[in-house]
C-alpha cells in the first residue's frame, strides 16, 4: 500500500510505502487534504474482540500499559489517522471493522495513529 502526491508551492513529488508514519509535515498535509478517519468496532460495539487486540497489539507494537488503556475505555475505542493508515490497520484486523472520517466530536476522544505506532 502506498500513497503519493504533489506538493502545490513547490512541485516537488512525495511518495509514501508500507506501513508508519510520514514524517511532519508530510502526515499534516495529507490529514488536511483528506481529512482524519477512523477505526472503530463495527455494528455497534463498544470495543474490539481479544484477537483483534492482539492483532493491533503486534501490528501497532503496543506495550501492555497502552493496550490496558485502551482496553479501559468508558466509551467506544476508537483510532484516528490518515485514510491509508486505518486502512492498513483495518487489514490487520481479525474482524469486520468501521472506517470512514470522523467527526469533531469522535475525534476528540480518538487515539491519533501517530502516537500509537512505534517503529521497530
Amino acid at each position: 500500500m502506498g500513497f503519493g502526491f504533489h506538493c502545490a508551492q513547490c512541485s516537488d513529488a512525495f511518495e509514501f510505502d508500507d506501513v508508519g508514519v510520514p514524517d511532519e509535515p508530510y502526515r499534516h498535509v495529507l490529514l488536511e487534504q483528506d481529512g482524519t478517519w477512523l477505526l472503530e468496532p463495527s455494528s455497534g460495539a463498544k470495543s474490539f474482540s481479544v484477537h483483534t487486540w492482539i492483532r493491533l497489539r503486534h501490528a501497532l507494537a503496543l506495550d501492555l500499559t497502552t493496550l490496558a488503556r485502551l482496553k479501559a475505555l468508558p466509551h467506544r475505542v476508537r483510532i484516528k489517522g490518515t485514510a491509508v493508515e486505518m486502512n492498513w490497520l483495518a487489514q490487520q484486523c481479525s474482524e469486520p471493522v468501521s472506517i470512514r472520517q470522523g467527526g469533531e466530536s469522535e475525534l476528540h476522544d480518538a487515539f491519533d495513529f501517530a502516537t500509537l505506532f512505534s517503529s521497530r
